[in-house]
């Protein structure tokens, strides 16, 4: 998914800069065909830095265009997608797509109605959830649960990351409800979610039990990114933005809950 970003991103600089792929190819004496298969995010391409430069100077990118390209190379050479050590038999293979488009989203939303969300679970909270029998993972397999803990872990580094999505979340109150291992853990994960809300990229909402929570608006799962070519993935028939106007002002209420091991309560903003 890296690379068909950077190819989507080169071919939309090259079109604007009013170049047929013969004509750049020839002005950077290369072949056409390896300029098609960069266009075409095809896995083997190699971005050496001067090749990428040379070709960024010939489009006349911006600024910002050459600092996101030479970044995104640049991932392409430290290493390969680093989740593929984590497939096995109890991770399926599609969940390799699932977490390729996430890496290269620009922006995630999400709703939860019965768990923390995956990017935002500590590890003691995934290492419950993956304990659950009927899921995925088999729950008598330590090894494939604490594989499959680790990938979620690291995962959550891409909100911390150079140039980071935008992520959205709204958790419905049952999720801060429902327990999940001992007093300890869900107090910890209370702190993780709060935590998180801090970030200068994230959202973290709570639809709540309050009456006339009609007026409320979540989004289902799915990953955005900033090149108009790239096509949306996981959208469903539900969109994310309804025909009925945002209210310029919505009306907003505090939830308070005390955490089970502490004394201090936290403070949940609440948009209805």
């Amino acid at each position: 998914m890296l690379r068909r970003q950077i190819g989507r991103k080169f071919e939309s600089l090259r079109k604007a800069a009013g170049l047929t792929m013969e004509q750049a190819a020839e002005r950077l004496d290369r072949a056409r065909a390896t300029l098609h298969r960069i266009e075409n995010g095809a896995e083997h391409v190699r971005f050496r830095q001067a090749d990428v430069q040379q070709m960024l100077d010939l489009y006349g990118a911006s600024d910002d265009d050459r600092e996101l390209l030479l970044a995104l190379t640049a991932a392409t050479r430290e290493n390969k997608n680093w989740w593929h050590d984590y497939i096995g038999a109890g991770l399926p293979r599609w969940f390799q797509l699932y977490i390729g488009l996430e890496a290269a989203a620009s922006g995630i939303r999400q709703y939860e109605a019965e768990l923390v969300p995956g990017l935002l679970q500590t590890r003691a909270y995934a290492e419950q959830v993956f304990k659950m029998p009927g899921g995925a993972i088999d729950a008598d397999d330590d090894q494939e649960q604490h594989r499959a803990v680790q990938l979620r872990v690291e995962r959550q580094t891409l909100l911390t990351r150079f140039s980071p999505p935008r992520l959205s979340v709204i958790i419905n109150e049952a999720v801060l409800r429902r327990p999940v291992g001992n007093a300890t853990i869900m107090a910890e994960q209370l702190h993780q979610i709060a935590k998180a809300a801090e970030l200068p990229n994230a959202t973290v909402q709570v639809l709540t039990f309050l009456p006339d929570c009609t007026r409320a608006r979540w989004p289902e799962p799915s990953h955005s990114w900033s090149s108009p070519e790239t096509p949306m993935a996981g959208r469903s028939s539900r969109p994310w933005h309804t025909s009925t106007p945002r209210p310029e002002r919505s009306t907003s209420t505090s939830l308070t809950r005390r955490l089970p091991t502490t004394r201090s309560g936290l403070t949940w903003r609440v948009a209805l």
